[in-house]
Protein backbone atom coordinates (compact mmCIF):
# COMPACT_ATOMS: atom_id res chain seq x y z
CA UNK A 1 0.00 0.00 0.00
CA UNK A 2 1.74 3.20 -0.98
CA UNK A 3 2.41 5.21 2.05
CA UNK A 4 -0.15 8.57 3.03
CA UNK A 5 -0.33 11.25 5.21
CA UNK A 6 -3.37 13.77 5.68
CA UNK A 7 -2.50 17.06 5.75
CA UNK A 8 -4.44 19.83 7.13
CA UNK A 9 -5.86 20.63 4.04
CA UNK A 10 -7.41 17.10 3.60
CA UNK A 11 -5.03 16.39 0.53
CA UNK A 12 -2.82 13.28 1.04
CA UNK A 13 0.76 13.13 0.56
CA UNK A 14 2.99 10.34 0.66
CA UNK A 15 4.51 9.22 3.83
CA UNK A 16 2.44 7.34 6.20
CA UNK A 17 2.27 3.57 6.15
CA UNK A 18 -0.90 2.58 7.61
CA UNK A 19 -4.44 3.49 9.07
CA UNK A 20 -2.54 3.03 12.75
CA UNK A 21 -0.75 6.41 12.02
CA UNK A 22 -3.95 7.74 13.30
CA UNK A 23 -5.74 8.34 16.54
CA UNK A 24 -9.51 8.68 16.61
CA UNK A 25 -10.12 9.72 20.23
CA UNK A 26 -13.88 10.55 22.42
CA UNK A 27 -13.52 13.86 23.50
CA UNK A 28 -16.89 14.35 24.68
CA UNK A 29 -20.25 13.18 23.71
CA UNK A 30 -20.43 12.41 20.68
CA UNK A 31 -17.39 14.59 19.53
CA UNK A 32 -14.36 13.13 18.33
CA UNK A 33 -10.64 14.45 17.36
CA UNK A 34 -8.58 13.23 14.80
CA UNK A 35 -5.13 13.16 15.10
CA UNK A 36 -1.56 11.39 14.41
CA UNK A 37 0.47 8.89 16.46
CA UNK A 38 2.99 12.07 16.65
CA UNK A 39 -0.06 14.21 18.46
CA UNK A 40 -0.81 16.68 15.09
CA UNK A 41 -4.33 17.28 15.45
CA UNK A 42 -5.96 16.87 12.27
CA UNK A 43 -9.07 20.06 12.17
CA UNK A 44 -11.49 21.06 9.58
CA UNK A 45 -14.40 18.84 8.57
CA UNK A 46 -13.20 18.09 4.74
CA UNK A 47 -10.03 17.07 6.11
CA UNK A 48 -11.73 14.56 8.73
CA UNK A 49 -14.09 13.33 5.82
CA UNK A 50 -11.37 12.91 3.53
CA UNK A 51 -9.38 10.69 5.99
CA UNK A 52 -12.89 8.40 6.84
CA UNK A 53 -13.80 7.78 3.09
CA UNK A 54 -9.70 6.62 2.15
CA UNK A 55 -9.38 4.29 5.35
CA UNK A 56 -13.31 2.13 4.99
CA UNK A 57 -12.89 -0.86 3.62
CA UNK A 58 -15.30 -3.02 2.24
CA UNK A 59 -16.57 -5.96 4.06
CA UNK A 60 -15.67 -5.24 7.97
CA UNK A 61 -15.98 -2.56 10.61
CA UNK A 62 -14.71 -2.41 13.56
CA UNK A 63 -16.11 0.52 16.34
CA UNK A 64 -16.66 1.48 19.53
CA UNK A 65 -19.80 3.80 19.29
CA UNK A 66 -21.61 3.65 16.51
CA UNK A 67 -24.82 6.63 15.91
CA UNK A 68 -27.55 6.42 12.85
CA UNK A 69 -30.92 7.20 12.49
CA UNK A 70 -31.56 4.29 10.56
CA UNK A 71 -29.97 0.65 9.99
CA UNK A 72 -30.58 -1.41 7.02
CA UNK A 73 -29.16 -4.77 7.47
CA UNK A 74 -30.47 -8.36 6.13
CA UNK A 75 -28.52 -10.60 9.31
CA UNK A 76 -27.47 -9.26 12.48
CA UNK A 77 -26.00 -10.94 15.38
CA UNK A 78 -26.58 -9.06 18.52
CA UNK A 79 -26.10 -10.26 22.04
CA UNK A 80 -27.95 -8.47 24.07
CA UNK A 81 -30.26 -5.83 22.11
CA UNK A 82 -32.67 -2.93 24.13
CA UNK A 83 -35.31 -1.51 22.80
CA UNK A 84 -36.46 1.40 24.11
CA UNK A 85 -39.10 2.61 21.99
CA UNK A 86 -41.15 -0.27 20.41
CA UNK A 87 -40.23 -2.99 18.18
CA UNK A 88 -41.94 -3.50 14.83
CA UNK A 89 -41.70 -6.51 12.88
CA UNK A 90 -44.23 -8.92 10.44
CA UNK A 91 -42.59 -12.24 12.23
CA UNK A 92 -40.59 -13.11 15.12
CA UNK A 93 -38.97 -16.73 16.14
CA UNK A 94 -38.17 -17.09 19.42
CA UNK A 95 -37.83 -20.26 21.78
CA UNK A 96 -38.95 -18.41 25.51
CA UNK A 97 -41.00 -15.34 25.91
CA UNK A 98 -40.32 -14.24 29.77
CA UNK A 99 -40.97 -11.37 31.79
CA UNK A 100 -38.61 -8.45 32.06
CA UNK A 101 -35.95 -8.40 34.94
CA UNK A 102 -37.71 -7.06 38.39
CA UNK A 103 -41.38 -7.98 36.97
CA UNK A 104 -43.09 -11.00 37.17
CA UNK A 105 -46.16 -10.35 34.39
CA UNK A 106 -45.89 -10.41 31.03
CA UNK A 107 -48.84 -8.49 28.60
CA UNK A 108 -50.01 -9.66 25.53
CA UNK A 109 -52.22 -6.85 24.24
CA UNK A 110 -54.66 -7.74 21.09
CA UNK A 111 -56.38 -5.57 18.84
CA UNK A 112 -56.60 -1.07 18.98
CA UNK A 113 -56.54 0.61 22.10
CA UNK A 114 -60.20 1.24 23.95
CA UNK A 115 -61.50 -1.22 21.86
CA UNK A 116 -62.51 -4.37 22.42
CA UNK A 117 -61.50 -6.56 18.79
CA UNK A 118 -59.15 -9.07 18.02
CA UNK A 119 -58.14 -11.99 18.93
CA UNK A 120 -54.83 -14.05 19.86
CA UNK A 121 -54.68 -17.28 17.49
CA UNK A 122 -52.70 -20.06 17.41
CA UNK A 123 -51.57 -21.51 14.12
CA UNK A 124 -49.80 -25.00 13.09
CA UNK A 125 -46.77 -25.07 11.23
CA UNK A 126 -49.33 -24.79 8.15
CA UNK A 127 -50.88 -21.79 8.85
CA UNK A 128 -54.31 -23.60 10.04
CA UNK A 129 -55.78 -22.22 12.90
CA UNK A 130 -55.86 -24.40 15.90
CA UNK A 131 -56.55 -22.21 18.91
CA UNK A 132 -58.14 -18.61 19.32
CA UNK A 133 -58.87 -16.68 22.26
Amino acid sequence: MAKKTLEATGEFTDTVTTFSDFVIENIGEGAYSLSTTGGVVIDGLESVANFIAANIKAGSITARDIATDSLVAFTATIDNLLITTGLVSPRVQTALISPLPDENTVTVQIGEEGTDEGKLAVENAEGDEVASI
